[in-house]
């Protein structure tokens, strides 16, 4: 497992830095562009690799009425999070896509349990507490590796200034380490009790995603690259024990479908951990923003004296006071919209750790089960 999750976690890596030189040395359409290549060598790798059987002529029913509920549950709980902030989360189209949203959930459920003869997710086996809780372990490790990855080169461009290359760069390093720590963790996984590497991998990522919550416009390069490969150090602790732990839980013939179940909340986490990291930044932003604007007054000393210093300094250069007022007002508002940007950003940080630490509870009942 710790072998064969490599792929999992390393392609994410080193794509922000490809796709980094490929902004900087052509343009953003061609980001586009670059899954083609990959995607022909995995048609010809599955083909040359994977084990083949042969098909019977009668293959099993398709369950088209779960695959439809499925995808229109999760198609409009993604609408109502990607628009919520900017329609208003109490607007009449939220709501209501919302309502309809959950109500699809539900009868996805009810389909699947009651009603399906080859559901397309076993949702009986939610009903098993550990691999549930497997099952939570694997929607916060998706939204983890997947809600940093989008926000971390978003953060250093934007705050820090770093061009697309450096910032695809700077992820590559958790990558590396990525790559050493998951066969360890794997072989581990094996020899000590699985809660303590859950327990642990959980720790180190909400300790680097708390780090990086702390970043500001005076944060190095390499600061960052610690703050990621501490969390990076976490994860790759978490994935191969919750892949082998989770599924020695199952009885044996409902191991395949429990690691489609893994696999499915995996990236719905990812997804999900994208939009709620989103949130969280634009939402942090919008807050802060309005907090530091009410407290630009007269009144404010730390306001008087930043535009005092700026008067001087651009009076030195010999412009007049109504330019050099104009100037200092403006540049009192970029050091505004600069600040707010920077604790939006640490709001999609802290939301992560927080998921780290709420997660510490599925994966203690998981490992300890599993121990038992």
């Amino acid at each position: 497992m710790g072998i064969f999750g490599l792929g999992v976690v390393v392609a994410p890596a080193i794509g922000p830095y490809v796709g980094g030189v490929t902004v900087e040395e052509l343009s953003w359409r061609f980001v586009f562009f670059l899954p083609l290549p990959f995607c022909i060598v995995g048609i010809l790798g599955a083909y040359a690799f994977l084990p083949h059987k042969k098909i019977s002529n009668a293959l099993p029913p398709f369950d088209w009425i779960g695959f439809v509920l499925l995808c229109a549950a999760i198609s409009l709980c993604l609408f109502v999070l990607a628009n919520g902030q900017r329609e208003g989360w109490r607007s009449d189209q939220i709501v209501a896509l919302g309502s309809l949203a959950t109500l699809t959930a539900v009868s996805f459920v009810i389909w699947e349990w009651r009603c399906a003869k080859l559901p397309l997710l076993r949702v009986d086996l939610l009903l098993v507490p550990e691999f549930t809780s497997a099952i939570a372990v694997a929607f916060v490790f998706g939204a983890a590796i997947y809600g940093s990855t989008y926000l971390v080169p978003i953060f250093v461009q934007t705050v820090l200034h770093f061009p697309p290359a450096h910032a695809g760069l700077l992820l590559m390093p958790g990558g590396a380490l990525l790559a050493v720590i998951f066969p360890i963790s794997g072989w581990l996984a094996d020899s000590i009790p699985p809660r303590v590497l859950l327990v642990s991998g959980f720790v180190f990522m909400a300790i680097g995603s708390a780090q990086m919550a702390g970043a500001d416009v005076n944060t190095t390069f390499w600061a960052f690259v610690g703050y990621t490969l501490v969390q990076r150090f976490g994860l790759g602790l978490i994935h191969p024990t919750l892949n082998a732990t989770g599924l020695r839980t199952l009885p044996e013939e409902s191991v395949s479908a429990g690691a489609g179940m893994l696999n499915f909340f995996r990236q719905l986490g990812g997804s999900g951990g994208v939009l709620a990291t989103v949130i969280a930044y634009e939402s942090g932003r919008a807050i802060f923003a309005d907090a530091y604007t009410i407290t630009q007054t007269p009144s404010n000393w730390a306001t008087a004296g930043y535009l005092s210093e700026l008067h001087a300094m651009l009076g030195s250069a010999g412009l007049d006071v109504g330019a050099a007022s104009e100037i200092a007002l403006h540049q009192l508002g970029q050091a505004v919209l600069g600040e707010a940007l920077t604790q939006g950003f640490s709001s999609g940080f802290w939301l992560l750790a927080e998921m780290g630490l709420i997660a510490l509870i599925p994966a203690w009942i998981m490992g300890r089960r599993a121990s038992a």
